[in-house]
């Protein structure tokens, strides 16, 4: 089937009269409450992060078959952690690229598989320290070239004497997504940086200077990252000829961690929609619409669960599967930007086909 393009909601979307904005200490309860989600889920990527660099480190060390695959294992964990926090973008995760440099993607160039390869080809010495592999492209640095370096062609390598600079290079991006994953995780810790003013929002601050805010930045992070989620992750799926296993465009298909990454994906928003504890705003007036949404949650990761059960579901019945979440998605993209930015007192979500 043919994918159509996502259109802005504020163009395709009749948005009834927006509410009043919740009470104050309610909002604050609640904003608190999502900062503390966000903040966890980053100190869980860094810790994914610096466990990776363990495992790749003693991968280097002493290389069998044995430390390959608790290499691949830790990647996997650091994939999943990201990925529970890869559709909530706002504050540090998107400074200094930061969020390029832990997965840059889409790559519909293939830059960084072309970089990456022409790294091993050449065997720059470069990339097989952090230090300077800091400085070269984010596309070098990030989850994405860990997967190859740890899954893809000539991978089996590392296991051996002979894939000493391949590992090298694997332990030096390690390294460098510990970095990052830590740095995002230290602004989200201190106690006077974003988490303070995104719950305590305040005229004199740059980024958060009102309630209204704040509330429009949460409602933004569940619209456009249930639409990346919608556009960028499930419909690769949905491309005629796509396999099932592995299909065009998607994430993570090296390591075969492309369906888990998507309900890891379902999982961080849900997280945050309960963390943030949504229900307790204009709950008289909206709990069935809260309830609507935790419903379409608990749907969606069960639908992906069955999706990636092991072993697979046969290929007609994962199609109708993958159908089913992206309609999901669909729903429940247009439930945040439609009825949840007015019931939280706004009048409308930007999504991210808006443009700047």
């Amino acid at each position: 089937m043919r994918i159509p393009t996502a259109l802005a909601l504020s163009l395709v979307l009749a948005l009834p009269a927006a509410a009043e904005t919740p009470d104050g200490p309610a909002v604050e309860a609640a904003l608190s409450a999502a900062a503390d989600t966000v903040a966890t889920g980053y100190e869980r990527v860094a810790t994914s992060a610096e466990a990776l660099v363990t495992a790749t480190d003693a991968l280097c060390a002493e290389p069998s078959g044995t430390a390959l695959t608790r290499a691949r294992d830790a990647f996997a964990d650091a994939v999943l952690a990201w990925s529970r926090m890869e559709p909530i973008r706002f504050g540090p995760i998107l400074s200094d690229n930061a969020a390029e440099r832990m997965h840059f993607f889409p790559d519909r160039r293939g830059i960084g598989l072309r970089q990456v390869q022409a790294a091993l080809a050449e065997t720059d010495p470069a990339v097989t320290d952090p230090a300077t592999l800091a400085g070269r492209s984010v596309a070098l640095q990030g989850l994405g070239t860990a997967e190859y370096l740890l899954h893809g062609t000539e991978a089996g390598t590392l296991a051996t004497p002979e894939g000493a600079f391949r590992c090298d290079f694997a332990a030096a991006v390690a390294a460098r997504l510990a970095a990052t994953g830590q740095e995002v995780a230290d602004a989200w810790a201190d106690p006077e940086g974003i988490a303070r003013r995104f719950a305590h929002p305040a005229p004199d601050h740059a980024d958060f200077q009102s309630v209204d805010d704040a509330l429009r930045t949460l409602v933004g992070v569940f619209t456009n990252g249930m639409e990346g989620i919608h556009d960028g992750r499930v419909a690769p799926y949905l491309e005629d000829g796509a396999d099932m296993t592995g299909p065009r465009g998607a994430a993570w298909t090296r390591s075969g961690l492309s369906g888990p990454a998507i309900k890891a994906n379902l999982a961080g928003l849900r997280d945050l929609f309960e963390g943030a504890r949504i229900e307790s705003l204009n709950a008289g007036d909206h709990a069935p619409l809260w309830d609507e949404i935790a419903f379409e949650f608990d749907n969606l990761l069960a639908l992906m669960g069955a999706f990636t059960a092991d072993p697979p579901p046969p290929e007609a019945e994962r199609r109708d599967l993958i159908g089913a979440v992206w309609l999901a998605t669909g729903t429940l993209r247009d439930t945040f930007g439609g009825r949840m930015a007015p019931a939280l007192g706004q009048s409308a979500a930007f999504s991210v086909t808006d443009g700047d």
